[in-house]
This record gives C-alpha cells, sequence and structure tokens, in this order.
C-alpha cells in the first residue's frame, strides 16, 4: 500500500512527461523555364515521451509508458502555364501519424499494488 503523503490520510501525486521533439521543415522552389516551375515542401516530427500517466487511461502511478510519435507531411507540385489566362496544376500530398505506445516503463512487482480490495471482492463472490 502506497504511504499517504498529504493531510487527511491521502496519497497525492503529479503526473510527469519527459519529452524530446525533433522537427525537419524544408522547402524546394525551381523554375524550369517562363512556363514550368515545380515547388516541394516538408514536415517531419518525432516527438518520443516518459509519461508516468499512460495514454491509455491508467489514474494511479506506476503504470506509466514510452510513447514514440512520428508526424510527416509531404507535398510536391507542378505548374504549367499555356498562357497568361490558362495554367495546369498537379499537386501531390501524403500526410502520416505514426504512434506507439509501450505501457509499464517500469516494472512492478505485484506485491507493490495495493490489490486488497480487489482480492476481497473476489473471495466475495466465490472466486480463488
Amino acid at each position: 500500500m502506497c504511504a499517504t503523503n498529504s493531510s487527511g490520510n491521502q496519497f497525492a501525486f503529479s503526473p510527469v512527461t519527459t519529452l524530446t521533439a525533433d522537427q525537419y521543415i524544408w522547402r524546394v522552389d525551381h523554375t524550369f523555364s517562363t512556363k514550368d516551375t515545380i515547388t516541394s515542401y516538408g514536415y517531419m516530427q518525432r516527438n518520443p515521451t516518459n509519461d508516468t500517466l499512460p495514454f491509455t487511461g491508467a489514474t494511479v502511478p506506476g503504470f506509466g509508458e514510452h510513447a514514440t510519435r512520428f508526424y510527416k507531411q509531404y507535398t510536391a507540385g507542378w505548374t504549367h502555364t499555356f498562357n497568361s489566362n490558362v495554367l495546369n496544376e498537379l499537386r501531390l500530398a501524403i500526410r502520416a501519424l505514426t504512434l506507439t505506445l509501450l505501457n509499464r516503463t517500469t516494472q512492478r512487482c505485484p506485491h507493490r499494488s495495493d490489490l486488497r480490495s480487489i482480492r476481497k471482492t473476489r473471495r466475495e463472490l466465490g472466486c480463488p
């Protein structure tokens, strides 16, 4: 059972998130002629975090997670000008988010968790 650390025989804690953010942004424009131009730009961001409370919803300490997030966005375009009133434009774009969650960054022994109330309920229900 966790020791009390605040008044009124209560246990309190403040969740902590450790974050690293790496971000890359670029843009490339090129004009081949007065009628043809291309453009490309992109964005990538990597955010690994260590959280004392996981994304999946625990509200007690000891069940933290390591989360890795990758955000990616790439865009490319080509423009061809026929005359001052007509042009042709082609654009392609890709957006992606990759999220990996690894629960329990710190291992806890079961006897260190306060599960007495769950055990009591199981006994009352006649479960082993």
